[in-house]
C-alpha cells in the first residue's frame, strides 16, 4: 500500500545546471518541506496501518516489512516517511501560466512563452498559479489536466494558423 499527499504545500524546483543546453536540470522535488505535508503523510501511514489491521486482512497481511515495522510512535513513524518519501512523477507548475504581461510565471494563458517568440509548453506543467503564485496542483491523476490542455493547445494553434 502506498500514501501520498494529492496535494502537497510544498513546492520544489527545476533550475538550470549551467548554461550548456545537453546538461540535464537540477531537479529539487522539496517533498516535505512544510509542517503541513509531514503531518499528512504521518497521519496517512497511520491510517494505512489501521486499514491493514482490520479483520479483512487477517491471513493475507501478516504484519508490516522492512522499517515500517519500527514506525510505531509519531517520532518513528516522521523517521520512516522522511527516510522513504519519494514522488509518483507527477509534477506539474513548472513552467506556470500567469497573466499575458504579468511579471511572474514562465507562460501566458495562450501557452506561449514570455518574451520568446514561437514557442508553446503544451503540458502540466503550465498549471496556472493561485493568488499565492503557488502553481495548483491537482487531487487527481494528472493525466486529465494533461490532455485538457493539449485539447486547448490544439484549438489555439488551429486559430493561429487559420485551420
Amino acid at each position: 500500500m502506498t500514501t501520498i499527499v494529492v496535494s502537497p504545500s510544498s513546492r520544489g524546483s527545476v533550475t538550470l545546471k549551467s548554461n550548456n543546453p545537453f546538461d540535464a536540470p537540477v531537479i529539487d522535488p522539496g517533498l516535505l518541506r512544510t509542517d503541513f505535508d509531514k503531518l499528512v503523510m504521518r497521519e496517512a501511514v497511520k491510517g494505512a496501518s489501521k486499514f491493514l489491521r482490520a479483520p479483512a486482512w487477517s491471513g493475507y497481511v501478516v504484519h508490516p516489512a522492512g522499517a515500517l515495522a519500527d514506525a510505531v510512535d509519531d517520532a518513528s513513524i516522521d523517521s520512516y516517511v522522511a527516510n522513504n518519501a519519494g514522488t509518483l512523477f507527477h509534477p506539474v507548475g513548472t513552467s506556470s501560466m500567469t497573466p499575458k504581461g504579468a511579471s511572474n510565471g514562465v507562460t501566458n494563458p495562450d501557452l506561449s512563452v514570455k518574451k520568446v517568440t514561437g514557442l508553446r509548453i503544451v503540458d502540466v506543467s503550465v498549471l496556472p498559479a493561485h493568488e499565492s503564485f503557488q502553481p495548483f496542483v491537482p487531487s487527481a491523476h494528472t493525466q486529465a489536466p494533461a490532455y485538457a490542455i493539449g485539447e486547448r493547445a490544439s484549438d489555439l494553434i488551429k486559430h493561429d494558423y487559420n485551420v
